[in-house]
């Protein structure tokens, strides 16, 4: 397997189920390089194997909700290029995680849903910063992120949400100073809920503009 060209281990693996590629990994690393870290090919595969549409599903999973939450979930575990062929296609307004007990940073591929409104992460372990990625998210009218690990200061590009009407960051790690003028493009906010963090000079940061 590993004499043959990538184009054809491409071919040859476009319509295996995506946890079939990782299983590539464990039998031959050169190849599982050669497809598994090209995003034509994530893409190609991804769309091939929608997850609801896989008999290893029970048909409870066949709903759209409940497939995508199927999916986002195994969304942590694909290599970083079908992250990203995922997170362009993910065609949903709206995304949830919850209860993830993994011990994992969000991957900057969370900056490629393009069409999300509400986005929130509650009661995950999630470690290390919120990715600056996240001020691509600018059709973002929620942003939840409550109770997880997630610490350091939060990105300048947060700033980028103008069109935000609730912002709840509370029950985190994250520290600092808050970003100069991190609201000033959010003229549409009403809620902000920062409480419950380790900001320097601020414990309390909440209002209701109701």
């Amino acid at each position: 397997m590993q004499q043959l060209p990538p184009e054809l281990l491409q071919l040859i693996f476009a319509h295996e189920h995506p946890a079939s590629v990782l299983r590539l990994a464990r039998l031959c690393r050169s190849a599982y390089t050669a497809i598994a870290h090209d995003e034509h090919f994530a893409t190609a595969n991804l769309c091939a194997w929608g997850v609801a549409d896989h008999p290893a599903f029970p048909a409870k999973y066949h709903d759209s909700q409940l497939a995508d939450t199927v999916r986002c979930s195994l969304f942590f575990v694909w290599p970083p290029m079908f992250r990203l062929a995922f997170a362009k296609g993910f065609p949903a307004t709206s995304l949830r995680w919850s209860d993830l007990k993994s011990v994992i940073m969000l991957p900057e591929a969370l900056g490629s849903f393009q069409h999300l409104h509400h986005l929130k992460i509650v009661d995950c372990s999630f470690v290390g910063s919120l990715p600056g990625q996240i001020g691509n998210l600018v059709t973002l009218k929620h942003l939840l992120i409550h109770k997880t690990r997630l610490s350091g200061r939060i990105p300048d590009a947060l700033g980028n949400l103008s069109n935000l009407e609730v912002l709840q960051l509370s029950g985190n790690r994250f520290s600092g100073q808050i970003p100069d003028g991190l609201f000033c493009r959010m003229s549409k906010l009403e809620i902000l809920n920062l409480d419950d963090n380790q900001f320097t000079g601020a414990s309390t940061i909440y209002f209701h503009n109701g």
